[in-house]
């Protein structure tokens, strides 16, 4: 591979070492006692189960339970991972001229903190005793209409919430821009009528309604909380951290020399990371906005933005769907032909991977300039074997990353991430660097503590600490050059987001966050981790890669349990995997949660039996273990650790605001005014989240105001070219059109001119005689009818997923009894569309399995109690149904039942139209088949 031009990197002279609890020797029977409280901690409910086992009875344990303890062994001497007491933590020094050699502590230092679960619940109030309180304001906050919009909070999932807009409480949010004492507002609020009660009372209201936080409120940046806040230690869980402190030595910059040029190597070699939600809010965004400045969170308003991510707003969006959704996603596949074509070339039958090993120096591929540059700082997560060194992971958009965490354990490690910190920011002067402050997850949250290390931070939903933060409604986005921006108005300075934790944000519900989040990586080569098994899938062995002295990615053999004659005996399984090259250690496992095997170790050998029999079939890698570790105890234990280097660069990686692009603040459109006819069409372009507001509000009245002069209406909701609802309604006399024009245009009003309806059109209404023929238009426009009154009067009701689908179970099993089908077609339709649904969302056991559970749930749920009217709507539908499906041509019948339950789902729910109709097609199956069985 040629040398690749990029960008001079150096390694940073202090590093973080993670070491696991116990050393590589160990044994279980003498660790017992120690892992047991370790265990305590992890998983209180296995902890019980074993609290009163002593050395002398692991022999004796069910195989079930000694497995599990087994794993927690395992991990405490293999795996580096910081997780409560199961490893440990320290800093450590590169020096030019050291001998590889560190002396460490026996024991572990415990930094214990109460678990984030246990924050005081109840201090959304305010009482005259504690005007001394700062108050901040909820900087999600933004203007709409005669609204104020923010982001709320509700069983631990976020909403936008509104109230009425008032003057004064708008003067009492820009009050509290930053963390504001009573005083200051008292003050700010002089001259108005407000008495000092009602000021109170109308702090009270903002507290309870999440526009303001009080200081009592949790901060998860700067000063811890539960001491800031000066609360005697609850009772309770606690968050654990480990440091193993360094008695001597230190490690050599030497040993890890060649790491800045591996990453300069993969740089160029691997494609950036895909930001398909970013990349389509972009197109949205120039598609609506064009050359706008947008205010962040009227850009990300379902209703007056273009959202993110396509996250469902609907009430009717669940676990389920989320799930299935996610079989979708393809795994994209590297683009590096000449790569591929070299492990083809070098994976050539089940090898020794010494023998077999492919390095990035020596092989011949042709790699232009990158297109992105690589972070002013990154991690390289190392181990040492001896002369080699094992790349664990590498890259991410700052180093910082994975150390924020560790700052809650003094100055030490606080210093180190601001220097980090400092460099980025003295790199780019143009800009301002941010952290992001979030949480919403309990106990995962305490991952998300950290101290201070940016100048500037953005707290959304939290507390503040710091006297200048930055706010989401002081944040404007604009696009240039294909690249989002952020501008803060205060500073006129562009924003960069760097969220200093290893959170995963793709737990979030929050769009504000998950925008932030891949920002970071925008322009960014932030993956630097070679995966070959997203270069070519599904080989029987995978070489290994090297660069130099450093392998990047291990020898890796599939294994299949059907391939071994004997699974369940120790000596043919020894047998199979040395006759595939496997050495005497190995791996197996996913992301962080691995396990390392001895093929000397009886113990662990009936252990991968038990992982296998489970498993069936999986992936193991080479593992490097060396008992003469770079890491010894006093009484000379070794140890297995990692080490996380940060590598950095100074040269500028973001360029400032250009100053001769002159942008216009987005106002939103004001008024729009269409003409009518005799099936007049209205297209009405609304975000999902408020469409079943406006059918159930102004198309309703509109409907019911002029219901003298309708023959027939009906309404579909489509996504293409921006999501809208289609209303069509045909009327007695032409010349009504123009009327019933300008009486929608009226009840829409406010919609428009605030934005949450963003375009009202009249469109040509083009009949589909292609889908239902000529002759059968009338009869299929008198069912759409039934369809739109039926949905028209359940919304109201707000019925759940499961109360739905019961509904429309109801309606298609009486459907298909009528006979209109017969049933061995129906019967063969219904399995056929499931199967085609399965091809499309690449539904697998997995899936299928979430399916059947979703299923078992929705019989045991209570069905939905309708009322008279709705029974009525019900049955016309029904019947309706039935008369279209008996003038159609029994060959067509099975195609045209397909197109109108398509229809009638598109009607019936906002968003995941299709996710919802193929799951019920499943339950249509399963409640088909369990009728047919004999009682």
């Amino acid at each position: 591979m040629r040398k690749p031009n990029s960008n001079k990197l150096f390694l940073h002279n202090t590093c973080l070492m993670r070491i696991p609890c116990l050393p590589v020797t160990a044994l279980l029977s003498e660790e017992l006692e120690g892992l047991k409280e370790n265990i305590k901690d992890s998983s209180p409910d296995f902890y019980h189960r074993i609290r009163n086992l002593d050395a002398s009875q692991l022999d004796a344990l069910p195989l079930t339970k000694r497995y599990t303890l087994w794993k927690y062994f395992n991990r405490s001497k293999y795996r580096a991972t910081p997780y409560g007491g199961f490893a440990g933590v320290s800093l450590c020094e590169l020096n030019l001229k050291s001998p590889n050699r560190m002396l460490i502590t026996n024991e572990q230092v415990a930094y214990q903190f109460p678990d984030w679960t246990l924050k005081p619940s109840g201090v959304d109030h305010f009482s005259p005793k504690e005007k001394d309180l700062k108050l901040f304001a909820n900087s999600t906050w933004y203007v709409v209409g005669q609204d104020i919009r923010y982001i709320s909070q509700k069983e631990n999932k976020h909403q936008v919430s509104s109230i009425s807009k008032n003057k004064i409480i708008i003067r009492l949010l820009k009050s509290c821009q930053a963390p504001a004492p009573y005083s200051s507002l008292k003050l700010s609020l002089t001259g108005t009528a407000y008495t000092e009660q009602q000021i109170d009372d109308l702090i009270g209201s903002l507290l309870s309604c999440q526009l303001l936080f009080s200081s009592q409120h949790p901060n998860i940046i700067g000063q811890e909380y539960f001491s800031r806040i000066s609360l005697e230690k609850p009772k309770g869980a606690t968050y654990t951290i480990c440091e193993r402190q360094v008695i001597s030595g230190s490690l050599s910059q030497h040993l890890f020399q060649k790491i800045p040029m591996m990453i300069q190597c993969l740089h160029s070699l691997l494609p950036p990371p895909p930001l398909s939600d970013l990349e389509s809010f972009i197109t949205q965004f120039q598609y609506k906005f064009g050359e706008s400045e947008v205010s962040i969170m009227i850009a990300l308003d379902p209703e007056t933005g273009v959202g993110y991510g396509n996250m469902p707003a609907s009430a009717h969006s669940n676990q389920l769907l989320k799930k299935l959704n996610e079989t979708r996603k393809a795994v994209p596949a590297t683009p590096i032909e000449q790569l591929k074509t070299a492990i083809l070339k070098t994976a050539k039958g089940f090898n020794d991977p010494r023998l077999t090993s492919l390095d990035l120096k020596t092989i011949s591929i042709s790699i232009p300039d990158p297109v992105n540059a690589i972070p002013n700082t990154i991690s390289a997560l190392v181990s040492v074997a001896g002369d080699k060194l094992i790349v664990d992971a590498a890259g991410g958009c700052t180093a910082n990353g994975l150390l924020g965490r560790f700052t809650l354990m003094g100055e030490e490690y606080l210093g180190y991430s601001r220097q980090l910190a400092t460099i980025e920011q003295g790199a780019n002067p143009a800009v301002i660097f941010f952290d992001v402050g979030y949480t919403n997850e309990g106990k995962i949250d305490n991952v998300n503590r950290r101290g201070e290390i940016y100048e500037r931070h953005l707290n959304i939903h939290n507390y503040d600490t710091s006297q200048n933060p930055l706010t989401l409604n002081d944040i404007v986005v604009s696009v240039e050059n294909q690249q989002l921006i952020l501008r803060s108005e205060k500073l006129n300075k562009r924003l960069i987001p760097r969220i200093a934790n290893a959170y995963n944000a793709e737990r979030s519900d929050l769009p504000i966050f998950r925008l932030l989040n891949d920002l970071q990586h925008q322009g960014l080569q932030s993956s630097l981790n070679l995966n070959l098994q997203s270069v070519i899938t599904d080989l029987p062995f995978y070489p290994r890669v090297t660069y130099g002295n450093i392998i990047i990615s291990p020898a890796r053999w599939k294994i299949d349990i059907k391939d071994i004659r004997d699974p369940k005996s120790v000596s043919e399984l020894g047998k199979f995997l040395t006759s595939r090259g496997v050495g005497r250690f190995f791996k197996t496992g996913a992301a962080d949660q691995t396990l390392c095997f001895d093929l000397l170790d009886m113990e662990d050998i009936k252990m991968f039996i038990q992982y296998l029999t489970k498993h069936k079939a999986f992936y193991i890698w080479e593992a490097f273990i060396e008992e003469n570790s770079i890491i010894k105890d006093l009484i000379h234990r070794p140890y297995l650790p990692q080490v996380l280097l940060s590598i950095y660069h100074s040269s500028p990686v973001y360029h400032k605001i250009d100053s001769s692009i002159i942008r216009r603040k987005f106002l939103p459109q004001r008024d729009i005014v269409a003409p009518g006819n005799d099936w007049v069409y209205f297209e009405i372009y609304a975000h999902p989240f408020n469409s079943d507001k406006l059918i159930n509000g102004p198309i309703n009245r509109l409907l019911k105001r002029h219901k003298s002069q309708i023959v027939n209406w009906h309404f579909v909701r489509y996504s293409k070219d921006g999501d809208h609802l289609r209303l069509r309604i045909q009327l007695k006399d032409d010349a009504y059109g123009q009327t019933l024009t300008t009486a929608l245009a009226r009840l829409l009003k406010k919609d428009l001119k605030s934005g949450t309806v963003s375009e009202l059109l009249i469109r040509s209404y083009k009949k589909e005689t292609a889908r239902y023929s000529g002759n059968r238009m009338e009869d299929i426009e008198n069912h759409f009818w039934a369809d739109s009154n039926l949905v028209l009067s359940l919304l109201p009701s707000q019925f759940s997923m499961h109360q739905i689908y019961h509904v429309a179970l109801h309606s298609m099993i009486s459907i298909l009894d009528a006979g209109s089908i017969k049933k061995m077609h129906a019967v063969a339709m219904i399995e056929a569309t499931c199967a085609n649904f399965a091809a499309e969302y690449v539904i697998t056991g997995s899936g299928y399995k979430e399916i059947n559970a979703d299923y078992r749930e929705f019989m045991l749920a209570d069905h939905p109690q309708l009322t008279t009217s709705q029974q009525l709507n019900v049955n016309s539908y029904i019947k309706s149904f039935i008369s279209v499906l008996i003038k159609c041509k029994s060959s067509l019948r099975p195609k045209l039942f397909t197109d109108l339950l398509h229809m009638h789902f598109n009607r019936l729910y906002n968003s995941s139209q299709r996710q919802h109709e193929m799951v019920f097609y499943e339950f249509l199956s399963k409640s088909i088949k369990t009728k047919s069985k004999p009682h």
